[in-house]
């Protein structure tokens, strides 16, 4: 321990965590899913939920009205609303 402290008095450079940068840099959103039996309903927002970045639904991504509530609609809404929410600058998603 005395070893470390004469390094810092003699001038050795400290290191900064890097792990604490990158928390520091971090932009994160909510995603919220809504996943009924007829549609499936992402929408991913801000922490105080007051900027929307995304909201898309099955239906905007299958042509069939059968097809809304499928995992194959809700897998192509969740691929578009992560796609949307990296352009915008969210790098972190709390579900």
């Amino acid at each position: 321990m005395e070893d470390v402290v004469k390094q810092q008095e003699v001038g050795a450079e400290i290191v900064t965590n890097p792990i604490k940068e990158e928390v520091s840099n971090l932009k994160i959103g909510v995603c919220r899913i809504l996943s009924t039996k007829n549609n499936t309903i992402i929408h991913v927002t801000d922490m105080t939920g007051s900027v929307t970045y995304a909201k898309i639904s099955g239906g905007s991504k299958v042509k069939a009205k059968k097809d809304e509530g499928s995992a194959y609609a809700a897998f192509l809404v969740a691929r578009e609303a992560a796609e949307l929410a990296l352009r915008k600058g969210i790098n972190c998603c709390h579900f």
